[in-house]
């Protein structure tokens, strides 16, 4: 994974964060990093540096109903 897609990950994770704090519940996340969004979709946490925050993002999204 590239160093882009890597803070677009953790800016997701912190976007995450703060709806949660916040009490927002029906809000959408955009992203250009399609590598992102796929391993997400796929539940794809093989990554070593950053499978904990892909398990974590995804763990929201399935909560939620989605990604």
């Amino acid at each position: 994974m590239d160093e882009p897609a890597v803070v677009e990950l953790l800016v997701l994770r912190e976007a995450i964060s703060w709806c949660l704090e916040f009490g927002l519940s029906e809000v959408r996340f955009e992203g250009d990093a399609k590598v992102i969004i796929d391993k997400i979709n796929q539940s794809d946490t093989r990554d070593n540096r950053l499978g904990a925050v892909l398990e974590e993002i995804g763990h929201y999204f399935r909560a939620h109903h989605g990604v």
